[in-house]
């Protein structure tokens, strides 16, 4: 009867195991990861909203080191959570540069960025999110934001394996398009719309 019973004992253990949050189930390895991504600018009273979907590859390496495509940081775990920190100077420098090239000076300031969430041993889930502060060159000055949802499962319970990168858009290839978009759509005259997509552009 002892012996039956710590096996029952154990067996729920491990049930309970491969359900913990991030704080017990492990979140190194890499993830597949997907959701809509929603942003807005709003410039001199003007707004402009985007919806595009998003699809990453997400790993957190044992030494806390993450990596995503065309973007890098460290990760922590907090409270059953997982946290993940960004270096946001590189994310302005990329969006500045890109007016630049267009002609247009375009200061942005990220003023409030959260990028987090929990994971078990086989999902994961969170969001993105980022505000800043968008100053125009002879336009005036307004807000923005970008909020992405995300969820995905587990390609690897290991750092070291050779899949694939995902398919689709990743989050900065977005970033870098989104941003322009809604800033020219709410106060500059680019050639873009809704309808019509800005040119993917290669940030590697």
């Amino acid at each position: 009867m002892l012996k039956n019973g710590l096996l029952i004992i154990s067996a729920l253990f491990l049930v309970m195991l491969f359900n913990l949050p991030a704080s017990a189930a492990s979140v190194v390895g890499k993830w597949s990861v997907s959701g809509k991504c929603t942003a807005k600018a709003t410039i001199s009273g003007k707004s402009y909203t985007l919806k595009d979907t998003i699809k990453d590859k997400f790993t957190f390496k044992k030494n806390n080191k993450f990596s995503m495509i065309d973007m890098n940081g460290t990760w922590r775990l907090k409270n059953g959570r997982f946290v993940i920190y960004i270096n946001t100077s590189k994310i302005e420098s990329y969006v500045e540069e890109f007016f630049s090239s267009e002609g247009y000076d375009v200061e942005i300031d990220i003023t409030s960025f959260t990028f987090g969430g929990t994971a078990t041993s086989k999902k994961i889930s969170g969001k993105f999110i980022l505000k800043a502060t968008i100053y125009v060159s002879g336009k005036g000055s307004g807000t923005a934001s970008l909020s992405w949802p995300f969820s995905g499962t587990r390609v690897s319970s290991t750092t070291y394996d050779t899949a694939a990168p995902v398919g689709g858009k990743p989050l900065m290839h977005a970033i870098q398009e989104v941003l322009p978009q809604m800033v020219s759509g709410a106060a500059l005259p680019f050639d873009t719309s809704p309808d019509e997509p800005a040119e993917d552009l290669d940030i590697q």
